[in-house]
This record gives C-alpha cells, sequence and structure tokens, in this order.
C-alpha cells in the first residue's frame, strides 16, 4: 500500500492542474495516514485535549479511511 501510495503521489505532483478531484483524495489521504502514523505525538494531545483519550484510543485505526482514497485516487489516475 505504501509503494501504491508513493507512484499516487509522483502522479499528483507531476499531473497537478489536471484533475482537482484526484489532487484532493490524494491529500487527503496522506493527511490520514501521517495522522495515524506514529509521527503524530498523540500523547501531547491527549494531554492538551483530555476527551480525546477517551474518543480516540486508537489512532492507528484512522488508517482504515485512507485505504479507499489511495484506490480511488488510484483509479483516477489510470482513466486520465
Amino acid at each position: 500500500m505504501v509503494l501504491l501510495l508513493v507512484f499516487q503521489l509522483i502522479y499528483v505532483l507531476t499531473h497537478l492542474r489536471e484533475s482537482v478531484l484526484n489532487t484532493m483524495v490524494t491529500i487527503i489521504a496522506l493527511v490520514i495516514l501521517l495522522l495515524a502514523s506514529s509521527l503524530m505525538p498523540w500523547a501531547q494531545i491527549q494531554a492538551h485535549f483530555p476527551s480525546l483519550k477517551s474518543s480516540l484510543q486508537f489512532p492507528y485505526r484512522l488508517a482504515v479511511g485512507a485505504s479507499p482514497l489511495i484506490l480511488l485516487g488510484v483509479g483516477i489516475s489510470m482513466t486520465n
């Protein structure tokens, strides 16, 4: 899936103005994956916003939402 995302990002960056939908879908998928990764300092965020501790216990579950968006972006790229 990571390789697919890399190829999709390369395609979107080289064909930036062709499809706004493809660009937005890819950017949203990338943001969701960054939120789900260990790069996000969730401990500090939950310290500042304690209500997130109960509602967002496992942030890696956000990655489930990025997979269909990556596939949608690849599908749009293949039809262009």
